[in-house]
């Protein structure tokens, strides 16, 4: 897993997409530290993302979001690193990330989704949290990312695996990018 071994791989998606278990499972086969960005930002910050939201608002957040990404960039070291579901929306995380990473969607239906997401506290999701039905503002949101998410440089269906599956399904799908890399 060399891609792993010699940079940083980033794992986006929706939320309750599998980002943070499958990818401490993913940095644990590999050898390399796992970080969660949103864990980092709150520990930047002093607060949870919920509290980062009422605060700062979601523009006050986004810059948040982009200052941990360039903190995590800056690290020497290769990583796993799960990034939170709308940081991958950003055009300028997009940007950095293209010349520090390789990206990876953890794709799976939106059904899939809520499913996973109501076994989860809504009340810390802030995009899904005010909303009269959460369920279909879910949806609307992996419709709507689903585009920005299917340009990262390795895309895995991880629909109902569990999470060491899905980290074995990451990892062969970086040493195909890595092999396909290799031949340009």
């Amino acid at each position: 897993m060399a891609t792993v071994d010699s940079g940083k791989a980033i794992l986006i998606g929706m939320m309750a997409s599998g980002k943070s278990t499958a990818g401490a499972e993913l940095a644990r086969l590999a050898g390399r530290p796992f970080l969660d960005a949103d864990a980092v930002l709150e520990g930047r910050a002093g607060m949870s993302i919920p509290d980062c939201f009422a605060r700062l608002g979601e523009a006050g957040f986004r810059s948040l979001e982009r200052e941990t990404l360039d903190e995590i960039l800056a690290r020497p070291e290769g990583l796993v690193v799960a990034l939170g579901g709308g940081a991958y929306q950003q055009e300028a995380i997009r940007r950095r990330l293209r010349s520090g990473a390789v990206t990876v969607y953890l794709r799976l239906s939106a059904d899939e989704i809520v499913a996973r997401l109501e076994k989860t506290d809504i009340s810390a999701r802030p995009m899904l949290a005010s909303a009269p039905d959460w369920r279909e503002r879910a949806r609307e949101l992996a419709a709507e990312r689903d585009v920005v998410y299917l340009g990262a440089d390795v895309v895995v269906e991880v629909g109902g695996l569990a999470a060491r599956e899905a980290a074995g399904k990451i990892a062969a799908g970086l040493a195909e990018y890595q092999a396909r890399q290799g031949e340009t």
